[in-house]
């Protein structure tokens, strides 16, 4: 079985396999030059292994790819498609398990859910919910935002629901 820190571990070097970041490799070698991981999703599978999906940026350029494959294989996703309703909470409602997530992420989470989440905006209210049960348990709070990444919006925790986040957890998420 995996566990959060490996799988972050593995995406890592996931990462830095595949073709958008080997392109964008600079002289520098500096690590803000390059792609930098935002999240990663875990399901896991009874009968067939355990299957990953990360997302990871370099400014404006947005990647998705499966980290466990030996192929990683990145795929572009446009920033103007990109929305976490459906790249994260969507996710989570179908049994993803949130393994890590950047703070520079959080924040653009936060953000969104501040912007969306009054009326229809947001379609995923269950894997919201989800995220915020993530962010509850492991200490993300709108205090270190703060702090760590000058983050202005509004404490979305307000709109955490425990019951609504709970009715099944996946694995992922509680290791």
């Amino acid at each position: 079985m995996w566990n959060k820190e490996k799988i972050m571990r593995l995406a890592e070097r996931a990462l830095k396999r595949t073709e958008p970041y080997l392109e964008n490799r600079t002289d520098s070698n500096d690590p803000e030059d390059n792609f930098q991981l935002d999240y990663v999703l875990v399901k896991r599978n009874s009968s067939t292994p355990d299957t990953a999906i990360a997302y990871a940026h370099l400014w404006d350029e947005l990647i998705s790819f499966h980290p466990l494959d030996s192929d990683p294989h990145a795929q572009n996703v446009w920033e103007w498609a990109f929305s976490f309703d459906r790249d994260l909470f969507e996710y989570l409602e179908q049994g993803y398990g949130l393994a890590g997530m950047s703070l520079e992420a959080h924040c653009a989470a936060w953000s969104e859910i501040e912007e969306y989440h009054e009326g229809d905006g947001i379609n995923h209210t269950k894997g919201m919910q989800q995220y915020l049960d993530y962010c509850k348990r492991n200490k993300v709070t709108v205090e270190l935002l703060r702090r760590e990444f000058q983050y202005e919006g509004m404490d979305v925790m307000i709109l955490y629901d425990k019951s609504a986040a709970r009715e099944k957890p996946s694995q992922a998420q509680e290791r």
